[in-house]
Formats: structure tokens, sequence, C-alpha cells
């Protein structure tokens, strides 16, 4: 018998993030796996600089994330593990609610291919009518950060040093700054958009939790993987690491070794 073909993931990054932050791990990725990393339209071009006006919405990163799944879908047949971070769980777990997202809804219209599998690094998860806003709002006054809102609807970071400090706790400030170089501004309203698909119901879910977040602490991540396992009834497979915010950065490894797991599961 060949060898199961390994899925393909695909990541929706966090907020102010841009896909180059992520090239860590996409370096330490071994040969036979594929990854994505699209730019949110809610995230902009790079720093001092917005991106289109009226600023995109959650729900637009939803449907352009399903659109890029459709695609892969659609054109080989591929079966897709789609992560997220931090924000990014949000328009995720919209997106898993879309048509022609998920393998096993797919297959009923005779289509191949689809996601398999969704895994939360890090992330906000709200239940259905919750925003990323009110999930940050269960964060430690200390460590929340302040945004300041343009006239154009994009918002950036009032501090980036504390910025830093925060999401990169674990990591020299001299080894953290190149990363805040080129710093995106987000779109604000995007944090105000309500989930309205519990999608994180119609897939197997993996968690990589991160016990040293500032940003999202681990009390703040446990609710998220308690509100996935109530609104879907199965257990969530949570791996549990010491990192900070962006172990992608910080701990490119860990999340490597986090995708080759669920690679394992979704081939075995």
């Amino acid at each position: 018998m060949p060898p199961t073909q390994p899925p393909t993931f695909l990541l929706v990054t966090g907020s102010f993030a841009l896909p180059s932050m992520y090239e860590p791990v996409l370096s330490l990725l071994p040969r036979h796996l594929t990854l994505h990393v699209p730019h949110l339209r809610t995230v902009s071009p790079g720093r001092d600089r917005s991106g289109t006006v009226p600023a995109p919405t959650m729900s637009d990163d939803a449907a352009y994330i399903a659109s890029e799944i459709r695609k892969l879908a659609d054109d080989k047949g591929t079966d897709i593990v789609l992560l997220a971070h931090s924000y990014g769980g949000v328009p995720m777990s919209e997106c898993l609610g879309l048509e022609g997202v998920v393998k096993s809804e797919r297959a009923k219209e005779g289509k191949r291919g689809g996601v398999v599998r969704a895994g939360y690094l890090t992330c906000l998860v709200p239940e259905v009518g919750g925003t990323a806003m009110g999930v940050l709002g269960e964060v430690k006054e200390e460590d929340r950060l302040v945004f300041k809102v343009l006239d154009d609807g994009w918002m950036y970071h009032e501090d980036l040093n504390r910025t830093r400090d925060v999401v990169c706790s674990n990591m020299k400030p001299e080894d953290a700054d190149p990363w805040f170089a080129n710093w995106p501004r987000h779109s604000a309203i995007s944090f105000a958009g309500e989930l309205t698909h519990a999608g994180y119901k119609n897939v197997p879910v993996s968690y990589l939790l991160c016990e040293g977040d500032r940003c999202v602490p681990p009390d703040v991540q446990r609710k998220g993987i308690e509100t996935i396992e109530k609104a879907s009834g199965s257990k969530v497979d949570v791996t549990s690491v010491a990192a900070d915010h962006a172990p992608n950065v910080s701990a490119p490894q860990t999340v490597v070794n986090w995708i080759v797991k669920m690679a394992e599961m979704e081939s075995s």
C-alpha cells in the first residue's frame, strides 16, 4: 500500500502579523510538509501604513481563508489542517462554519478534500456572539496592550517596546526587536466582529497551549479550550508548552513539532 499523503497546512495569522513573522517555522518544517501563510485582509502592508478603506472585518478574513481552502481542495482534492495564531482563532472558527470548507461536508456534495482538523496556537476562541475584543477583555489589565485607532479605521500599538515585552516575553529585547521593525497596523473593526459560526465543532481540534503567554494568558486559553469542548462534545488534543505568545519566533521548533504531530495524526 502506498504511503498516505500528508495533509497540507494553512495558517491564519495573528493580528498585526505579516506572513514573514512565520518564516522561522517555515525554515524548520520538514520538506515533506507544506505550510501556506496568506496575508490577512485585516493586516496592513507594513509599519506606518494602513490598508484598504474601509478597513476589512473579521468576516472578510474568514471569507478570504475559505476561498483559499476551496482553491486547494477543488484543484487538488487536498486534505487541509487549518491553523490559527492569536486573533486568527476568531476568523478560523468562523471560516470552519462556511460552505465548502470542511471535508466531511464537501464529501456529501461529491467533492474531494477540505479541512480535516483545526489547530489553535495560543488563540482567542469566543463563543458564538463573542468577539476578539471580548476575549482580550479577560486579560489582566497590566498585560493588556493599548491600541490607538486612526481616522481611517486602522489601529497601531501605542508603545511598541511594551508590546514586544508582552508578546515576546521569553526573548531578550535585542533578539525580539528585528521582528518589530516592520510591525504593521491592523483593522480596528475586526476586533469587534461577532462569531456567527461555532466552526470548531465541525472538525477534530488540536491546541498548542503556551503557558508563558502574557498576551493571551493560560487561563484565557483554557477557557477557549472549554468553549470548544462544550460546543463539540469532543475532547481537544492539547499540547502544553512553556512558550510565550509568539513561539513562531521565540520557539519555532516547538511549533514545528506540533505541526508534525498533527500531520502524523492525519496520516495514520
